[in-house]
């Protein structure tokens, strides 16, 4: 048995979920509002019919779960200030009601993940642990890879971003896609700001712009080395980049100007200033040094504000 109580909480009116095992006789503590899941209004308490021990409580933060009766709870992925919500038994769906509508929250104690891929052709995605289904909580990573002449670009559906390998939690059933783009590494067009580059006139999502430290181009440089047949990796004990195209091995260090290529140490620039970084949680490298270093063609349009590399034949 549950119950919701209101108190004094630091001379605010505040919620805290009660629960009782012995029918009502005695209650105890199952959720307090000094919890960051807990705000301070609670509107419904629902148990889940299939499971009894599984509880949902809603309340202006959103919707949240207990599946051991309410000794531990987890966020459920709704957000929004909550008003009531049903159980519709038949199906294992809860209703949440908001103000801006209504939601459904599959309450399956297992969900099917399913991973596609775009095109069909461009690569395959690995689940590890790979199974039919997956019980609520489960953490699965998921690797793209390429096929041969092809490049990874990207998470959609129920992930995003460009992270490979990536890991999705289950907490309802979901669809991911990764998606690929052919390595014609023709020209690739890419503009200060934007967020969309093109490659032989096909438009792709990059997960930072290109900008402008120390007078230099900086960019994200795995789209560039993958969609011209090349392969970076990233070593975080040692803060090191190291990309690899047609035989040529470049290491580069985040804050150090100098770099090597094919191990002998050169200079990155004669700006001792432009040297790698990570910004914004995404690591930054100066586009000319590492495109020219492999082998790639950079030209500047000062007036567009866009570079154009091309493959030296």
């Amino acid at each position: 048995m549950y119950a919701a109580s209101a108190y004094a909480y630091y001379q605010q009116t505040s919620c805290r979920i009660l629960r009782s095992t012995d029918g009502s006789s005695t209650w105890t503590v199952a959720l307090d509002a000094g919890d960051a899941l807990l705000g301070r209004d609670l509107s419904a308490i629902v148990l889940d019919p299939a499971t009894p021990m599984t509880v949902y409580a809603a309340g202006d933060t959103g919707v949240i779960r207990s599946t051991d009766g309410g000794a531990n709870w987890t966020d459920t992925g709704l957000h929004q200030g909550v008003t009531s919500l049903v159980v519709n038994p038949a199906t294992a769906t809860l209703y949440a009601c908001t103000w801006h509508g209504v939601f459904s929250y599959n309450m399956s104690s297992s969900h099917t993940l399913t991973a596609v891929t775009s095109p069909s052709a461009g690569g395959s995605v690995v689940r590890s642990p790979d199974a039919v289904s997956y019980t609520v909580g489960t953490t699965v990573t998921l690797t793209a890879t390429p096929a041969t002449g092809y490049s990874f670009t990207g998470w959609s559906g129920d992930l995003s971003g460009m992270k490979n390998p990536e890991t999705v939690t289950m907490n309802t059933d979901k669809t991911v896609t990764a998606s690929f783009v052919m390595n014609t590494g023709n020209i690739m067009k890419l503009t200060l700001g934007s967020k969309m580059i093109s490659v032989d006139g096909k438009q792709v999502p990059i997960d930072a712009a290109p900008d402008i430290f120390s007078s230099r181009t900086f960019i994200p440089i795995r789209i560039i080395t993958e969609v011209f047949g090349g392969s970076i990796a990233w070593d975080a004990a040692q803060q090191k980049v190291t990309v690899v195209r047609n035989g040529m091995t470049v290491n580069l260090w985040i804050g150090k100007n100098a770099a090597e290529i094919d191990g002998k140490s050169v200079s990155i620039d004669t700006n001792p200033a432009v040297v790698p970084v990570i910004s914004y949680g995404r690591t930054l490298l100066p586009l000319r040094f590492v495109a020219e270093s492999l082998g790639l063609d950079v030209q500047w349009d000062g007036t567009a504000h866009t570079i154009t590399i091309t493959a030296k034949s």
